[in-house]
């Protein structure tokens, strides 16, 4: 008995109800999948999340009987667990029974994440595990819910807080325009939340660069995409503390969900040094370079 698999299948829901796909295929295997990374207009707070796959097993009677790994009158299925310490929950589901049949089974998973559900990052597997017993076979698996395999079907793990979720991103059309902009209209940053109405990072479509990086299609558009958000983050920092003349300080005891918290996490979170002698534009940008893992 084998089986094979479709490829993972990731998507969202823009606020206006249209799908899009983010395209994943590049992704190493080994390696946590960074959202952003493969789609900077996605974020946890405004869009859900969807993956869907398929398995298809060519012959599941094979799973069955002595020769396999539980009696025949028994049942398998296939499940998956998703845990997630920073999200603060863990769920373990069945996707579908295991038939005990010569012809090809498929099986196909769908799992939707509401938006505002996600935080930081999530681990997804998938397995088959012993679903119903009615005869324990010696040498065989004797309780549900074990797993029939030493090691998962797959693995996938998400990051979801990358740092393309930081602010809000719309899409522009000007021909002729630079690749991005960005818009800074908040009135207090110590009560300004951060979203449309204060600060948005609008990357125009019409650009040449703009599919590249939409959709990380090279390490040169996800390394342009980086620099943009570099960009943006030490111009709002600039914005409030430079040219406003906020004191950092003041922003810690911020409301969260504030432009000036978000701030102040950036600049705790990157160990940017805000006296006079050592803050400006590339002192700040070099700072989050250099603990860009804390993205």
């Amino acid at each position: 008995m084998g089986y094979k698999s479709t490829a993972l299948q990731v998507m969202y829901t823009n606020r206006d109800g249209e799908e899009y796909e983010i395209d994943i295929n590049s992704a190493i295997k080994s390696d946590p999948i960074v959202i952003n990374d493969f789609d900077p207009r996605w974020s946890p707070e405004d869009n859900n999340l969807i993956l869907s796959m398929a398995f298809s097993f060519n012959k599941p009677s094979g799973l069955f009987g002595y020769s396999g790994v539980t009696a025949s009158t028994n049942k398998l299925a296939v499940g998956y667990t998703i845990a997630s310490k920073t999200s603060g929950f863990q769920e373990t589901c069945k996707i579908d029974s295991i038939p005990n049949q010569d012809s090809e089974c498929i099986i196909e998973f769908e799992k939707i994440f509401h938006k505002g559900l996600l935080r930081g990052s999530f681990l997804i597997e998938f397995f088959i595990y012993l679903e119903e017993i009615s005869i324990h076979l010696d040498g065989q698996a004797g309780i549900v819910g074990t797993h029939m395999t030493t090691d998962p079907l797959l693995t996938y793990q998400f990051i979801v807080d990358g740092s393309g979720s930081m602010f809000p991103i719309v899409e522009i059309d000007r021909p002729g325009g630079p690749l991005w902009n960005l818009d800074i209209q908040w009135s207090d940053p110590m009560v300004d939340t951060l979203d449309e109405s204060s600060v948005i990072l609008k990357l125009n479509s019409a650009h040449p660069r703009f599919n590249g990086i939409v959709d990380s299609r090279t390490y040169s558009d996800r390394y342009i995409m980086k620099e943009i958000l570099i960009q943006v983050m030490t111009m709002i920092i600039q914005q409030a503390l430079q040219i406003e003349g906020y004191d950092i300080t003041d922003f810690e005891d911020a409301e969260n969900g504030t432009i000036a918290k978000m701030i102040w996490y950036w600049v705790k979170s990157f160990n940017i040094r805000t006296s006079k002698s050592e803050f400006d534009a590339v002192s700040i940008s070099n700072s989050i370079r250099m603990n860009e893992d804390k993205f």
